[in-house]
């Protein structure tokens, strides 16, 4: 228990005991069937009052949240009609001609599908935040019981309900329609039409105890009108069943307006009636639970789209999962879908060591963590007594206030920020030793084609520690990238992919949306997309190998490795196969780089391919024989995409790379090439991204300026970020492009890099490193198949297998042995045979 401050401690318990009193004083109920089950029951039970108190009382943490609250409410309240009358006028109210008849609410159109304007339209925020102080209000009533905070959340109730029942839904695009937001349910459900509901709840019993709400249009009191408010409830409930589109998280985007209307009809039978559209009964514009469940058929599922998008489905989902257990404990929904909380878990196993999320499709990179969405499921696992999950999040949420991560005392300003003080759970277990959650080493989301790997460092986790991943597939949200690939170094994602510009804009569609924006292989300068989602559809990334498989423990504590493997399959010449594999090599818990490999080919005699990656920086050198690399502008290069005609979502100019500039290009060459870029604006000193490209194969390289990526670390999110493209006129299949990339501050620790070869065929790099004075020499074989050999009698190595890595010192001495995915590794005399169940294994000297 915590201890209180004496006098905060002494003011508190008189307060509560006056809502005590006065609680007893003012409980009049009624024996309507309206209330059969007594009011309030969404959020939280008229009987659960006494324990929330008591949890304020001896917490610290949540009588700061009550003090909190109290604060921001009191200035909501009024001390007279008045400033009642203020507080109402506020609302873009539209008068009647009769001046005795109720105003109702402006509207705000959206004219197109991507038309977000009325988000800054005069009006639009007093909306929002005149329901979120009604919902604080509400919650302050219910533990204090004192009527000012009912009046206050009364008369915005009553102005909005009044207002609503006189409007008529207005048709909108896609099947869309609205009410304040015209044409737009989606956003008209958010922003009103989930919270009448639980100010409604919350006051009811003020309400049906003889309460008087302002009238703006007689400035005077009336009593509050119940008809006008269910008739506002069925309103809401019909447009969620009847707007929108099914396949993406509409349905879920909507169904907190769906639920809590429902739960706010008055009539048991009817309530009863439709709880099963939200429950399991689908709409031909609305799904139900079991539908969405249904994508989370296995613990690690996250909703099939970008992760910016996905996120809400399962937040929302456990929220309201949760709601509905707390009345029908019957319905048991956190253990028959205890795999849409369990994908929460999922989340905090994505991020990068700083904190960042990968970006596959519209997405961002910095994603709130809904600590409430954690609080909820822990909520809902101790009413369906889910032992494990209750260790689980409870162990999290420790942790995560522990160090610091989860303000769980700071309230917030959105509309469910009190939703904190009602739900957080009293018991976590603090005081105990906290351990930070282990992240697995690879982790897999399917729908994405997403390959995450990490190896964490023991010195310095977020600016020391190495992270990768490759991603394509096609989804709703998703991008037509291609294998496309992020690297991590030195605390930030420095090779990023580009992000999401706004939606509907000729260079969202045909720039961000598709290949060239993304760190991957253009083929024949025609990789595209065809078919859904909007045409950008597009294959989805699988792995050939992998070690470790996804959240299983690795062999080796230095290294791991994906391959896999891609269809450009509508290549508007000819369709290529792409196999890549991207490599994490540690080698000391401060140093380390990433092995990226990518073979291409295309069925055409004048196929030719275009690897590109970009990185956050100021500048981008590139060199060769320790000179600068002789380049020349050369604008027209990419600019014949460009010629497209382009049609929103049905033709885009594929690839997209008509959007650089500043392009300049070397001469064909097969010498080793080194680019390094330069960020000079990330801290104390510059940080570097170098990529050491292995001579041997013929490519021309080419630089530009791409446009600004809006996920790339600060400042240089709002900046033109620079890009190299290799181009090789052939195939890259029997000899891939290889790059090796290492991110450091102030000296690299890769000396060379250099093509294993045998018989024209690509067999590996040679990778020399130096790592506090010592020589480190690694070879690296990399082959497509399991039963391909590597036999180099000159170096007495022989591998079978897809990976393998030998480590040795200056003096060729053997220090480690690797098999990722193979059969047999053997330097000299010493020789390691994988396990024939994981084909890996891992021989430290």
């Amino acid at each position: 228990m915590n201890k209180l401050n004496p006098g905060r401690s002494i003011q508190l318990t008189l307060l509560l005991l006056g809502t005590l009193v006065v609680t007893l004083n003012s409980c009049q109920v009624t024996t309507e069937q309206a209330e059969k089950m007594e009011r309030p029951f969404i959020w939280v039970k008229a009987s659960e009052r006494d324990e929330i108190l008591k949890k304020i009382e001896n917490n610290d943490w949540a009588k700061e949240l009550f003090e909190s609250l109290q604060r921001r409410t009191g200035k909501t309240t009024s001390s007279g009609m008045i400033e009642r009358r203020e507080k109402v006028i506020v609302l873009p109210l539209v008068w009647s001609e009769d001046s005795s008849k109720a105003p109702t609410i402006k509207r705000f159109s959206t004219d197109t599908p991507h038309d977000r304007s009325w988000k800054k339209a005069k009006g639009i925020a007093e909306t929002g935040k005149a329901l979120d102080e009604a919902i604080d209000n509400a919650v302050m009533y219910y533990l204090t019981k004192e009527p000012k905070y009912a009046e206050a959340a009364g008369d915005m109730l009553a102005t909005f309900v009044n207002a609503i029942a006189q409007m008529d839904v207005v048709e909108g695009y896609s099947g869309n329609r609205g009410l304040i937001i015209q044409e737009d349910h989606l956003y008209g459900c958010r922003l009103v039409g989930a919270k009448i509901p639980i100010i409604y709840d919350f006051i009811y019993p003020w309400l049906k105890s003889g309460g008087q709400v302002y009238d703006v249009a007689n400035n005077d009191l009336r009593p509050f009108d119940f008809e006008a408010a269910q008739a506002t409830f069925r309103t809401y409930i019909s447009l969620a069943k009847n707007s929108g589109h099914l396949g993406s998280n509409w349905s879920v985007l909507e169904s907190p307006s769906l639920v809590g209307n429902i739960l706010a009809l008055d009539d048991e039978k009817e309530r009863n009636e439709q709880l099963p559209y939200y429950l399991n009964k689908d709409t031909e514009r609305q799904e139900s639970l079991a539908t969405v469940a249904k994508r989370f058929v296995n613990p690690g599922d996250i909703w099939p789209e970008s992760i910016s998008y996905s996120t809400h489905v399962a937040n929302l989902s456990t929220y309201l999962m949760c709601i509905l257990d707390g009345i029908y404990p019957d319905l048991v929904l956190g253990d028959k879908y205890s795999n849409i909380p369990e994908a929460l878990n999922v989340y905090y196993h994505l991020q990068f060591p700083n904190g960042d999320y990968p970006s596959f499709g519209d997405s961002k990179r910095h994603i709130y963590l809904d600590y409430m969405s954690y609080e909820a499921a822990l909520r809902m696992a101790k009413l369906n007594n889910n032992e494990a999950q209750i260790k689980t999040l409870s162990k999290f949420l420790a942790y995560c206030i522990d160090k610091g991560h989860y303000k769980r005392d700071k309230l917030g300003n959105h509309s469910s920020s009190a939703l904190k003080l009602l739900w957080a759970n009293e018991n976590l277990g603090m005081g105990e030793e906290m351990d930070e959650p282990k992240r697995d080493r690879t982790n897999h989301v399917p729908h994405a084609g997403l390959y995450v790997q990490r190896n964490i460092s023991s010195e310095g986790k977020i600016k020391n520690s190495l992270m990768g991943t490759l991603s394509c597939g096609g989804y709703v949200h998703g991008h037509a990238s291609g294998i496309d690939m992020e690297l991590y170094g030195q605390g930030y994602v420095l090779g990023t992919e580009s992000g999401m510009a706004t939606y509907g804009t000729a260079i969202h569609e045909n720039y961000y949306k598709i290949f060239a924006a993304h760190n991957t292989v253009i083929s024949n300068g025609a990789s595209a997309s065809d078919g859904p989602w909007v045409n950008l559809g597009i294959e989805t990334v699988k792995a050939v190998a992998i070690e470790p498989k996804p959240i299983e423990e690795a062999v080796s504590p230095k290294h791991s490795f994906v391959m896999v493997e891609f269809l450009d399959k509508h290549n508007l010449i000819k369709q290529a196969d792409h196999q890549r594999t991207l490599a994490l090599i540690k080698l000391s818990e401060t140093q380390g780089y990433y092995l990226d490999i990518f073979r291409a080919r295309s069925d055409t005699s004048t196929q030719y391919h275009d690897y590109l990656y970009r990185n956050a920086g100021d500048q981008l050198d590139i060199s060769s024989k320790g000179s600068p690399l002789s380049m020349s502008d050369d604008s027209q290069r990419y600019q014949a995409s460009g010629k497209i005609v382009w049609e929103l979502q049905e033709v885009y100019q594929h690839p997209g790379w008509h959007y650089f500039k500043e392009v300049k290009s070397g001469k064909a060459t097969e010498e080793t090439m080194e680019v390094i870029f330069t960020a000079n604006h990330l801290g104390n000193k510059p940080i570097y991204m170098r990529g050491l490209i292995p001579g041997g194969l013929e490519t021309e390289i080419s630089k530009a300026m791409s446009p600004r990526s809006f996920i790339a670390p600060h400042p240089y999110d709002t900046l033109p970020i620079p890009t190299f493209i290799l181009r090789h006129k052939g195939e890259t299949w029997k000899n891939p492009f290889t790059v090796v990339y290492e991110s450091y501050e102030d000296e690299p620790v890769v000396q060379s890099v250099e093509r294993l070869m045998s018989g024209g065929i690509f067999k590996g790099v040679k990778v020399i490193s130096k790592v506090e004075g010592r020589i480190i020499i690694q070879y690296i074989i990399q082959q497509e198949k399991m039963e391909d050999e590597y036999s180099n009698k000159d170096l007495d190595i022989s591998f079978k297998g897809r990976f393998g890595l030998i480590t040795l010192d200056d003096n060729n001495n053997i220090k480690e042995l690797y098999i990722g995915n193979g059969i047999q590794l053997t330097y000299k005399q010493e020789s390691l045979k994988a396990d024939e169940a994981s084909h890996s294994a891992y021989l430290e000297m």
